[in-house]
């Protein structure tokens, strides 16, 4: 079976979107680390919840759209693009 990346891609945005934690987490490895650039880096999936819900009620909303994609750079490693 083949694996459709763009359609997991969209399914991440649109759960990040949403404010969906858990959507979006369920898509992410235990041990996934989100870089913010210029800013820090959070490790693990509880780690990232915790990031996730001190932003408030719209806790995966950000002031501007953003998207991820495959990064050239990184082969196998999502960025957020935006």
């Amino acid at each position: 079976m083949s694996v459709n990346h763009k359609a997991i891609v969209e399914k991440v945005n649109a759960a990040f979107a949403e404010g969906s934690t858990e959507g979006f987490l369920v898509f992410c490895a235990e041990d996934v680390a989100w870089t913010m650039v210029g800013d820090t880096t959070v490790q693990g999936k509880d780690a990232i919840r915790q990031w996730m819900t001190s932003m408030g009620p719209r806790n995966a909303r950000c002031p501007h759209r953003s998207r991820m994609g495959h990064s050239s750079r990184s082969p196998g490693k999502l960025g957020t693009l935006g």
